[in-house]
C-alpha cells in the first residue's frame, strides 16, 4: 500500500491590533529653549565638578554663572515677608552681595548678611525657581527712644539700637535717657507694668550713674528711685499707693525722693521747704504737704 502524502496548509497570519505610530514633526521653536536650558544645566554641573575635583580657577565659575543667568536662572525678584518698619532696600542690598545667579546663590550667606541688619532678629532665605529669592524675617519691635549725646535712637526691649531716621513714626514711644540705659530699660518698664496708673503718666526715665532710675512724669514731677531691682519695685508700689490717696502728681510739688528705704522726701519747687513721709504709714494718714 502506497504511503499517503500530506500537504501542510498555510496558517493565515494574524493582523496586529496595535495602532501604527506615525512620526510627527516637532517644531524647533519648542525644542530650542529646552536644549538651551539643558545645555546650560549640563555646563553648570560639569564646571562645578571640575571646580571641586581639579580646582578650576574662579573666573571659569563666574563664566558658568553668566551662562546659567542667560538660560533663565537669574535673580529677578526678591520677595520679603515680615518687614514693617525697616526699609526693604536694605534686604535687597544684602541679597545683591550673593550675585545674580539662582544656581550659585548662597542662601546661607544671604541669611547671615540679612541678620546683620539691626532690625532683623532672625531670617530665613529660600530659592524659588526660576528667578525668585524669598526672604522671611522676624523684625525687632521698637520699644523706646534713647536720648544720648543730643541724638535720638529707636531701641528694642533688649537695648538693640535700631534706627535714628524717620523718627516721627516713633513719637509715641517712651523716652529713655542716660549712658548705658538701653541695657537696663527692660527691667524698669517691666516694673512699671505693675503700677499701670503711674506708667500712663510717664514722660521720661533716666538712668542715673549706671545704678538707678529717675522717672519724670508728664506733670513735670520727678520720682527718684533707689538702687536695686527689689528696692525699685517696692518704691514704685509705695508711691503708686501714695499718689492714689493724695493725688501727689496733681499738686505740682516738684520731686519725690525715695532713695532711702521706707522714706519719701518731697522737695517742692521752692527750695526753702521740704518734708518727708514714711510711705507705709502715710497712706490716708498724712495728706498735708
Amino acid at each position: 500500500m502506497a504511503p499517503r502524502s500530506y500537504t501542510r496548509k498555510a496558517v493565515p497570519k494574524k493582523r496586529s491590533t496595535l495602532p501604527m505610530v506615525v512620526p510627527q514633526s516637532v517644531s524647533m521653536r519648542h525644542v530650542r529653549p529646552v536644549l538651551k536650558i539643558g545645555s546650560a544645566v549640563l555646563s553648570v554641573v560639569a564646571l562645578v565638578t571640575l571646580t571641586i575635583v581639579f580646582d578650576v580657577p574662579r573666573r571659569i565659575v563666574e563664566t558658568t554663572e553668566s551662562i546659567s543667568a542667560q538660560a533663565g536662572f537669574e535673580v529677578d525678584d526678591i520677595n520679603v515677608v515680615g518687614a514693617r518698619y525697616m526699609p526693604k532696600i536694605e534686604i535687597n542690598k544684602a541679597v545683591a552681595t550673593a550675585g545674580g545667579s539662582m544656581l550659585f546663590t548662597d542662601v546661607k550667606a544671604i541669611q547671615a548678611e540679612v541678620e546683620r541688619i539691626p532690625w532683623v532678629a532672625k531670617a530665613t532665605v529660600m530659592r524659588k525657581l526660576p528667578h525668585t529669592i524669598a526672604v522671611e524675617i522676624t523684625e525687632r519691635e521698637p520699644f523706646a527712644l534713647w536720648q544720648h549725646n543730643q541724638k535720638l535712637t529707636v531701641i528694642d526691649k533688649a537695648g538693640v539700637l535700631l534706627t535714628s531716621t524717620q523718627l516721627e513714626r516713633f513719637a509715641h514711644l517712651p523716652m529713655v535717657v542716660g549712658e548705658g540705659a538701653p541695657l537696663h530699660v527692660a527691667d524698669v518698664f517691666t516694673d512699671l507694668e505693675q503700677v499701670p496708673a503711674l506708667k500712663a503718666d510717664i514722660d521720661t526715665v533716666t538712668w542715673i550713674g549706671s545704678r538707678r532710675w529717675d522717672v519724670r512724669f508728664k506733670s513735670g514731677d520727678v520720682l527718684m528711685l533707689p538702687e536695686g531691682r527689689r528696692e525699685t519695685q517696692a518704691a514704685l508700689v509705695a508711691f503708686a499707693q501714695l499718689n492714689s490717696a493724695n493725688h501727689l502728681l496733681k499738686k505740682g510739688l516738684g520731686s519725690f525722693d525715695m532713695r532711702m528705704a521706707d522714706k519719701l522726701f518731697v522737695k517742692k519747687n521752692d527750695p526753702s521747704h521740704s518734708t518727708h513721709y514714711l510711705p507705709a504709714a502715710a497712706v490716708g494718714a498724712q495728706t498735708a504737704i
